[in-house]
């Protein structure tokens, strides 16, 4: 879809896309991600959705005019799906990230997005040559591990770790680029359960 319709590359249109494609057809976003959760069989996880922004981050790196979103953008979003620790207090703290995404629209714009290539069909390379590593990704999943084991140390409290003692202090939402320094954003995309049949 984000390869014919180009209402998919705006960021409205991919939160669209993620509620209609993902959301709404009950995909197992808690069973798949895992969530540190022993409960699940190894066979039922699977980072399908990982897959998915991944495949949509290789194709705005090769057609970088033609996304109105940005590389954080796609972040944030992997950054809500993998943060979830305590179900309970995730559904009583957090907001959708769509509000959270839409009332902070200017981090996540692509400067180089031109309206011209909407009418475009993308056909993307898929020779090994043009697909590269998401270094940004990977750079900030090592950061957000070293973060957790920190907290986690310093949290004397068992060994729990939960939403209330990682974050900011003051509980609010904070912006999306301080997710890979000190603090993990509040909001939080509403993945759990009640999508899993």
């Amino acid at each position: 879809m984000i390869m014919l319709d180009s209402h998919y590359r705006i960021i409205k249109g991919f939160e669209v896309l993620i509620e209609k494609e993902w959301i709404s057809f009950g995909h197992k976003f808690v069973t798949r991600v895992g969530h540190g959760d022993d409960k699940h069989p190894d066979a039922d996880r699977s980072p399908v959705f990982l897959q998915f922004i991944d495949y949509v981050w290789q194709m705005a790196k090769q057609f970088p005019y033609a996304f109105e979103f940005n590389e954080n953008f796609l972040i944030t979003i992997l950054d809500h799906l993998y943060s979830r620790f305590n179900k309970e207090e995730a559904k009583n703290k957090t907001i959708s990230l769509w509000s959270y995404t839409n009332t902070h629209v200017d981090e996540f714009l692509n400067p180089l997005y031109s309206v011209r290539t909407q009418q475009h069909v993308l056909l993307p390379a898929a020779s090994l040559i043009r697909l590269s590593l998401w270094s940004e990704l990977e750079r900030r999943k090592d950061d957000l591990e070293k973060d957790l084991q920190a907290k986690h140390s310093r949290a004397g409290n068992g060994g729990i770790v939960s939403s209330s003692n990682i974050g900011s202090s003051s509980g609010t939402a904070s912006s999306a680029s301080a997710i890979s320094g000190s603090q993990f954003n509040t909001c939080e995309l509403i993945l759990d359960d009640t999508f899993e049949k």
